[in-house]
């Protein structure tokens, strides 16, 4: 099997199921009961995404990127912090739990890369 072919796969799966991510958000973000204190994670790094946006803020001109969208910085702000909690508070799908199995083993096998 290979990364199209798994691709293909989720899509026959999920296609007519608007509660499955898009694969490109699926492929790098996984969700499981035993990693990440049941949060949301980077399956490359095995980062909480909620950390990682907490984060973002310290790291990431928000000034710039307010400016970009013409909005406050406060809002850009408020809208990582939404985020995290969202993630934080609304748990993922069960329906998801199978998929992110098979996406956590093709990672490990080599089969998903950059």
């Amino acid at each position: 099997m290979d990364e199209a072919s798994l691709r293909l796969d989720y899509w026959v799966d999920t296609r007519s199921d608007p509660k499955f991510p898009l694969w490109v958000i699926f492929k790098e973000i996984g969700h499981s009961q035993t990693k990440c204190d049941h949060l949301p994670y980077a399956r490359r790094s095995l980062r909480s995404i909620p950390e990682l946006l907490k984060q973002l803020e310290h790291l990431a001109p928000l000034k710039a990127i307010a400016k970009d969208l013409n909005v406050p910085e406060q809002e850009v702000r408020a809208a990582l912090w939404y985020a995290a909690w969202i993630l934080e508070h609304v748990p993922p799908e069960k329906s998801w739990q199978e998929w992110n199995n098979r996406v956590d083993q093709a990672w490990q096998d080599g089969i998903l890369h950059d």
